[in-house]
């Protein structure tokens, strides 16, 4: 079979199942959209908890236990100490 006869065989079966035709295409068109759709939706949920994230973590300091030397008053493993930033301004 030759290409011509293998596009003119394809139209004619598109032609004569319309139905079947339009619901594989309607199917593949919906099924694009939906992928579309989810990629957006999770791009716009990582941009917005990576948005609040930075600003949460722009005033923030984390201090891990067990450091080699300290400055201040040592405290024993598994206690915390807090303070805000008015402690860190003159």
């Amino acid at each position: 079979m030759q290409l011509r006869d293998l596009v003119q065989q394809s139209f004619n079966s598109i032609s004569a199942h319309k139905l079947r035709s339009a619901l594989a295409i309607v199917s593949i068109l919906w099924g694009t959209m939906a992928v579309v759709m989810l990629l957006a939706l999770g791009e716009g949920f990582y941009q917005a908890n990576s948005a609040q994230f930075q600003r949460f973590l722009s005033d923030t300091i984390t201090v891990y236990p067990g450091a080699t030397s300290t400055l201040g008053r040592e405290l024993p493993p598994g206690w915390s100490s807090n303070f805000n930033h008015q402690m860190l301004t003159p």
